[in-house]
């Protein structure tokens, strides 16, 4: 058996799900702005071999999203000033009224983790919560008193540098930079594929599958979802996924035919550890 092997069937699939997942996690947190992500605005994604682990990641306009063990585990976002040198970006900051406190921080972290489907009482019963603001050096000297940013750092986990959850809070717009479950075991959402249809999405060969029409490819993603979802947006159209059309899933009964969307990110600065 090759544990390597990842079908078009399967990418085709996972790449429908991880999209799907995402709007509808986002759509959770309420995030100001927020327009759902289609194909268009996804430029670089990656895709596990699912015999070692159901993952991936899309990397959009809008931000970065990470998959592990067969749920959405990592999100984040363009930091404000994004363009600017560190230095400078914090400067701006330092410059900016926070809308809360630590204690309004760990409320905003633990609302978002809530409706996220994360167990709090079980997270905090294994993993103790500490809450950081921010702050930096104007001159670069230590000496000098520090001067307080309006971010925040929310942490469950015995060591802050390497916490089980981490969540960072942006004070003034009251909206996360990220969010990242390295430990998953306390998130209840179902798993993103059936287990179960693994191996049939990789039995399906990609000679075969390049020939299926939208409406077989449709009942596929829905044969092997784990969750329910209002749209779907197909990854037609991206290098690897060749097809002829390029348009929106819609769910559908028996009486009315699915259909199919679109194709382009930036990569996002990895988070600096305090």
């Amino acid at each position: 058996m090759d544990f390597l092997y990842i079908s078009l069937a399967y990418k085709y699939v996972m790449l429908t799900l991880m999209l799907a997942e995402v709007n509808h996690a986002v759509g959770k947190l309420e995030i100001p702005n927020w327009q759902p992500i289609t194909f268009a605005q996804v430029e670089t994604y990656n895709i596990s071999a699912p015999r070692i682990r159901a993952g991936g990641s899309l990397d959009t306009t809008n931000g970065v999203f990470g998959f592990g063990e067969n749920m959405l585990q990592f999100m984040q976002w363009p930091e404000p000033n994004s363009n600017l040198p560190l230095r400078e970006r914090q400067k701006c900051w330092s410059k900016l009224e926070s809308q809360v406190d630590t204690n309004g921080a760990y409320q905003l972290a633990t609302g978002w983790l809530t409706k996220l489907d994360v167990d709090i009482s079980a997270l905090e019963n294994k993993h103790p919560v500490s809450v950081m603001q921010q702050f930096f050096y104007p001159g670069g000297d230590i000496n000098l008193p520090p001067v307080l940013l309006p971010r925040f750092e929310v942490r469950w986990g015995k060591n802050p540098s390497l916490p089980a959850v981490w969540v960072s809070v942006f004070g003034p717009t009251k909206t996360p930079l990220f969010i990242r479950q390295e430990d998953g075991s306390f998130i209840r959402r179902p798993e993103l594929i059936k287990p179960e249809a693994v191996e049939n999405l990789l039995s399906i060969t990609n000679a075969d599958f390049v020939n299926w029409r939208p409406m077989q490819r449709s009942n596929l993603v829905m044969q092997s979802a784990g969750n329910v979802y209002q749209t779907f947006f197909s990854p037609d159209g991206l290098p690897d996924v060749k097809a002829s059309e390029h348009k929106r899933i819609e769910p559908v009964t028996d009486s009315t035919q699915m259909k199919f969307p679109a194709k382009k990110t930036k990569t996002l600065p990895a988070a600096k550890r305090d």
